[in-house]
């Protein structure tokens, strides 16, 4: 019965709680992940903090990069 739905996404978050303690190892596993992926949609975009430095040495460059999340 889908009259009460305003969306039709893939997943549609209900107030109803489970117990995943009874749940098996394998939906466990599959609903974290559904959890985890719902969830990420809210977090702030990640920021990254790079680094390089190019010296030369003897005639040779080298670069060393840096890039911290």
């Amino acid at each position: 019965d889908d009259s009460k739905v305003s969306a039709h996404t893939a997943i549609i978050p209900t107030a109803v709680k489970i117990d995943i303690a009874q749940l098996s190892d394998d939906e466990r596993a599959v609903y974290m992940a559904i959890v985890k992926r719902y969830v990420a949609q809210f977090l702030p975009e990640k920021r990254y903090l790079s680094a390089e430095v190019r010296f030369g040495v003897s005639g040779h460059t080298f670069v060393a990069r840096s890039t911290k999340v």
